[in-house]
């Protein structure tokens, strides 16, 4: 055992915020805490690694382990190089090099100091010093950073990006024990998916507070949730774990009503013999029957869960968007875009961090100018546009005059009302809008958004700062929503249950992919054959296949895909450049081999249809 905490309570001055925290993590488990924004789980963590302490109860730490936990700053001298910041996890290899050094200098060794030197040389060997620098710049460019980058000093990179390199740190230094909260935050898709292999086969304990749906039912073996101050456990992943609490609370229910209606029976008994002598000893006996019984508690009701609505206020025209020669960009170009935009389509922007997502989405939604080209809006539609930047919100202002302010033609039970439909209570809606948290600007913009009743969105990141619940509702708004939707978005689970096609940047293009992204995920990023038709394939097409040949086939080779992915997350292949460089060669040759066959499967079903 690693970690226990038993009949943990924790308060703080506004609420309790654990009234009976059990929890425990052994060697190699990876464990998830879920919950609803503010139930808890960022403080268990702070808990587990001794920044908080419990107000009672008792906690249990193997006093040999080390514990990682990711913190959103980090610390560093100043003018720090990154390099520097990093080697500084492998100090007992660097004091080896030298010892080994001042051995190596000299022309001539004894019995002793050639013994002691081959014992230093092995234990070197083992502590893995002839890999730790290709692991630095292994896991320091699957954060998307150049190798160049280590040679800058910490202080010329942004708040987020210095997390990064926090984050890169704390891998390097492999705790028993890591603790990372939210760790997908500041990452883009293809970082995601690395860290994601990366974390399944971490040889030690894991323990994640996350809101990535994908992300933890990759990596997760047990989940704890957070409701009402208790901890639940549950065993397997997320898609396991929504299963379990259904079938938990469907028994609960089911017993519960049993119970009730046993004990109405047994009151009923007593009340009818209470005054018979003859049945008096019986009479006792029930009552003391239900003194003993073990009451079976119902959980108490989930809290709110908001219902989105964003309806439209006019259907508009079938054309939304015509896009013609679009140019955009900042000071300089970033890409270029021609697409017809029809009503209905729902369209994930996604692509590497800092490539111009955000800059294309403000450009379509009329925010930014474009450099060139032109921007054709049909008939009757009006746009909305959700920024990432929600912390731009915090104003000197209440919730509820912001929202007054914004829509004056609303009376002040509407204006009370809507903010009540999105979890705002009485006193919560005359708070500042610079107090709130991350999660309740969200929530703001979010209202602001369903009474806009736009038939056009426009949203960037729209997902951050919600919890599962909240994710999950508005999920299923957009899915009934009758208008148009243009997004970016890292959140995986979103992108396969909303996008209907893609705008992908990628090797400094853009490309549109007009299906949805799990097809994009079976043709691994084959996107420039989709799309550019006239472009020759290497691997000639067999259409002679019969389409049983076809589908088995394509079988095969996703499987075989499959277990070479899994194996770019081994040791042995990630820290060696040749290995990575010959998988990487074999995967795209068969990823393209696989895309040839999907295409000739789709055909044939095209020509069915």
């Amino acid at each position: 055992m690693l970690v226990s905490i038993n009949s943990g309570v924790k308060h703080f001055p506004a609420a309790e915020v654990f009234s009976d925290l059990n929890f425990q993590a052994n060697p190699k488990e990876k464990i998830a805490i879920i919950g609803r924004n503010g139930s808890g789980k960022s403080t268990l963590l702070k808990i587990i690694n001794q920044e908080l302490s419990l107000d009672s109860g008792t906690l249990h730490l193997n006093s040999k382990i080390k514990i990682g936990y990711l913190k959103q700053t980090i610390t560093y001298q100043e003018g720090e190089i990154v390099l520097d910041y990093l080697m500084s996890v492998f100090s007992e290899l660097l004091n080896l090099e030298k010892t080994l050094a001042s051995y190596q200098n000299k022309s001539f060794l004894n019995e002793t100091e050639a013994f002691k030197y081959s014992e230093l040389l092995s234990r070197y060997e083992r502590l893995g010093g002839y890999q730790y620098q290709i692991q630095i710049k292994t896991i320091f460019t699957k954060f998307g950073f150049e190798e160049s980058d280590l040679k800058k000093p910490l202080q010329e990179f942004s708040g987020g990006e210095q997390t990064k390199i926090g984050f890169v740190r704390l891998l390097l230094e492999e705790p028993e024990l890591l603790l990372l909260d939210e760790p997908t935050n500041h990452l883009d898709l293809k970082t995601i998916v690395w860290l994601e292999g990366y974390l399944k086969n971490y040889r030690h304990a894991l323990v994640i507070v996350s809101h990535d749906r994908k992300f933890i039912n990759e990596i997760a073996e047990i989940i704890y949730e957070v409701e009402h101050g208790i901890l639940t456990k549950y065993y397997g992943n997320y898609e396991s774990y929504k299963n379990q609490k259904l079938v938990n609370a469907e028994s609960l229910k089911r017993k519960y009503n049993a119970e009730v209606k046993r004990i109405a029976e047994i009151e009923e008994f007593i009340e009818r013999n209470r005054y018979q002598k003859s049945k008096a000893s019986l009479v006792q006996s029930k009552i003391k029957q239900l003194e003993k019984l073990d009451r079976i508690k119902l959980m108490p009701a989930a809290e709110k869960i908001i219902k989105f609505d964003f309806t439209p206020q006019y259907k508009g025209g079938k054309q939304v968007l015509e896009i013609k020669d679009l140019v955009f960009g900042f000071d300089q170009p970033l890409g270029k875009l021609d697409l017809k935009i029809l009503k209905g389509m729902r369209i994930g922007i996604i692509g590497a961090n800092g490539i111009g997502k955000s800059c294309l989405i403000i450009t379509l939604a009329l925010k930014l100018k474009p450099l060139s080209g032109e921007l054709l809006y049909g008939h009757q539609i009006e746009a909305s546009y959700l920024s990432q930047e929600i912390q731009s919100l915090k104003l000197e202002v209440s919730v509820i005059d912001y929202l007054w302010d914004l829509f004056p033609d609303l009376t002040l039970n509407q204006i009370r009302s809507a903010l009540g439909s999105y979890s705002f209570s009485e006193d919560e809606v005359y708070k500042n809008l610079k107090s709130l948290s991350g999660g309740e600007l969200m929530r703001l913009s979010l209202l602001k958004l369903s009474l806009e009743k736009a038939n056009l969105l426009f949203l960037d990141e729209p997902t951050n700062h919600l919890d599962l619940a909240s994710k999950e509702s508005f999920e299923t708004a957009l899915t009934n929503y009758l208008g148009t939707v243009i997004f970016v978005s890292h959140d995986r689970y979103f992108l396969e249950k909303i996008a209907t096609s893609l705008i992908i940047f990628e090797n400094k293009q853009l490309f549109y992919f007009p299906h949805n992204y799990q097809s994009y995920l079976n043709q691994d990023n084959q996107v420039s054959k989709v799309v550019t038709t006239t472009k020759k394939s290497t691997i000639k097409k067999q259409p002679q296949l019969s389409l049983n040949k076809v589908e088995k086939e394509i079988t095969r080779l996703e499987k075989q895909l499959e277990s070479l992915n899994q194996k770019a997350f081994l040791p042995e292949y990630y820290l060696d450049y040749q290995k990575t460089h010959k998988l990487n060669q074999l995967i795209a040759e068969i990823e393209l081999e696989l895309a040839e066959l999907l295409e000739i499967w789709e055909n044939h079903h095209s020509n069915l249809d």
